[in-house]
C-alpha cells in the first residue's frame, strides 16, 4: 500500500491490527468456553469482513486501479491488464 502511496494506508494497516486484538480478546472467551463466544466470533467476523472488504478493500483497489491505469497498464474498459 505505500509502494502505491496508497492515501489510507495507515488507516487501514490499522484495521487489521485491531482484528488481530479483538481476536485475540476472543481466543481467550474461547478458551474459557463462555458462553455465546463461538456465536459471538463468527458475528464479528462475518460483520467485519463484509465491511472490510466492501468498504476498505474497495477503496483500495479503486486506488489501484487508478494507479494502474496512469501507469498505462490497466484499461478499465476493456478489463485487460497489459
Amino acid at each position: 500500500m505505500i509502494s502505491v502511496k496508497y492515501p489510507e494506508a495507515d488507516c487501514h494497516r490499522k484495521a487489521h491490527w485491531h482484528l488481530f486484538d479483538q481476536l485475540t480478546k476472543m481466543t481467550h472467551l474461547l478458551e474459557c468456553n463462555a458462553p455465546m463466544a463461538v456465536q459471538n466470533v463468527i458475528t464479528f467476523l462475518n460483520e467485519w469482513f463484509f465491511q472490510h472488504v466492501m468498504i476498505s478493500d474497495k477503496k483500495l483497489a479503486a486506488h489501484l486501479l487508478h494507479q494502474l491505469e496512469g501507469a498505462g497498464r490497466y484499461n478499465v474498459i476493456s478489463s485487460n491488464v497489459k
